[in-house]
């Protein structure tokens, strides 16, 4: 008998919103010949999700460039098979049943208070700036957000699981590998640049291999994307594991001058 983990809800609509969510994604990713997948969801009650259970252990910065070509290859097909109908500032309608999010609406208000209060120690970026570069994504090709702090994604060898899917939103491009290494570097500490560098290439490669190649995500913008993760993550720090600041030693300072250069 295969072995099951239950994942339990407060509350019905939020346990269909899951549910909803990982059948949609399991038909994003059913012909996709990467390391990443889904476990198999084996029952649905109006307050639990039941699945395969997942041996492995969460992500680790050494796994980086593994998981971003994998995440790559997963949004250029996301994109190409359903949301180069979305707009970043609309919800989507993916099926019936199912409305993702948009990508600005979620963000904007949650920085500028974020920011306001004091609540982010060292932010790169004010309010108003942090504001203007999520609302400057309306008119970007569609990929998707799932959340992907390393304690989402189990890894076994080379095999990547993704286990939660209570989030989903429409993102930019490198916005949800840009939560992974502020994931990463919260948890571990500072991320060499190389590292991270060595991660968008192979993302990039990736969203290059398709019959309509996208185009690359910039450094200086994966960098402006870290920005608003860290003003977004930091009520974590010091929970969930999370125990390094992101300017902590980090390239945040040096990667916030290079992305608003000229």
């Amino acid at each position: 008998m295969t072995s099951t983990w239950t994942k339990t809800y407060t509350d019905p609509r939020t346990c269909q919103m899951a549910a909803a969510h990982h059948r949609w994604l399991t038909e994003q990713m059913a012909s996709l010949s990467t390391p990443l997948r889904l476990p198999k969801l084996r029952r649905s009650a109006p307050f639990e999700l039941s699945f395969d259970y997942v041996e492995g252990r969460d992500a680790h910065p050494r796994e980086l460039p593994l998981i971003a070509e994998a995440m790559g290859h997963f949004h250029q097909a996301v994109h190409h098979n359903t949301l180069h109908q979305a707009s970043l500032d609309k919800p989507f309608i993916a099926s019936a049943g199912l409305s993702i999010p948009d990508f600005i609406t979620p963000r904007r208000d949650r920085v500028r208070t974020l920011l306001e209060n004091g609540s982010v120690p060292a932010p790169a970026l004010t309010a108003k700036q942090a504001i203007q570069a999520i609302e400057s994504a309306a008119g970007a090709p569609a990929a998707i957000y799932t959340d992907a702090n390393l304690r989402n994604l189990m890894v076994m060898g080379r095999q990547i699981t993704m286990v939660d899917y209570d989030c989903l939103t429409l993102a930019p491009f490198g916005y949800d590998l840009a939560k992974l290494v502020v994931s990463l570097a919260m948890t571990h500490g500072p991320l060499l640049p190389a590292t991270i560098a060595a991660a968008l290439t192979v993302y990039n490669h990736a969203l290059a291999a398709s019959p309509t190649p996208l185009s690359a995500v910039t450094w200086q913008k994966l960098m402006q994307w870290t920005e608003v993760h860290h003003i977004l993550t930091s009520p974590y720090l010091g929970r969930h594991g999370y125990r390094h600041g992101w300017h902590r030693g980090t390239p945040a300072h040096q990667a916030h001058e290079m992305w608003t250069a000229p």
